[in-house]
């Protein structure tokens, strides 16, 4: 995916004093690069980590030192990208169980979680059925969440000095790169030979799936200006 291709082409540039979180391990299957992790652990610093997370253990006169960037993707491209990675061989299981521990952190939302947990289970570890893309939509999506908080400040607005729009990632992570004084090396492919069918994100919606996309991540359409494109 974009991120860890960003990740892995901006941790060749980090000094020894640099905090560069671990990403994981080159997958043949789906890495079409190889890749080294060069990610050291630092107490208090993860992946995915949130805006408020990232500047409570920065410190003020460091956070407004450093450029903030990230990646931003079509929503609904991006939901059709969670549904390939989440259905991916070698996932079996793990949709079941990310459901089964967010349960917990949702327990008066009894009646839907039970659904979502018993029918996951049953789609993801018994294999009764396939996972399709209406059943993630509608009932797993909300377990992703909209990384909100990755990008905006609690108090709405926008946390990033700089953006990589998915849609054009290469020539965005080059400007960025020109913009830090750093030489533009390319990236590498990571992450993408999940989403084998590479046809139009709009072939997967319907009406309903849809506009629950455009529910959940209403703050990033309206932030960046995301449409729903079809063809």
């Amino acid at each position: 995916m974009a991120g860890t291709s960003v990740e892995v082409a901006m941790s060749r540039q980090c000094g020894d004093d640099d905090i560069i979180t671990p990403i994981g391990r080159h997958q043949a299957r789906w890495d079409h690069d190889a890749w080294a992790d060069l990610g050291r652990l630092r107490t208090g610093y993860r992946r995915h980590a949130t805006v408020e997370q990232v500047r409570s253990r920065l410190g003020d006169e460091l956070w407004n030192q450093y450029l903030k960037f990230s990646i931003v993707r079509n929503p609904w491209d991006l939901v059709v990208s969670q549904y390939h990675w989440a259905t991916r061989e070698g996932a079996i299981g793990r949709g079941a169980w990310n459901t089964l521990s967010r349960f917990w952190r949702e327990p008066t939302r009894i009646r839907s979680n039970v659904h979502t947990v018993v029918a996951n289970a049953a789609r993801f570890v018994y294999g009764s059925e396939p996972v399709s893309f209406d059943f993630f939509a509608t009932r797993l999506l909300r377990y992703y969440g909209d990384n909100g908080d990755q990008y905006f400040h609690r108090s709405g607005a926008l946390a990033l000095d700089f953006v990589i729009r998915f849609e054009h990632l290469e020539s965005d992570y080059m400007a960025l790169c020109e913009r830090l004084g750093l030489p533009g090396t390319g990236l590498p492919s990571l992450k993408s030979k999940t989403r084998t069918a590479h046809g139009p994100y709009s072939a997967y919606y319907s009406d309903e799936t849809r506009e629950r996309v455009a529910r959940a991540y209403r703050r990033h359409i309206e932030e960046f200006g995301f449409t729903f494109t079809e063809g």
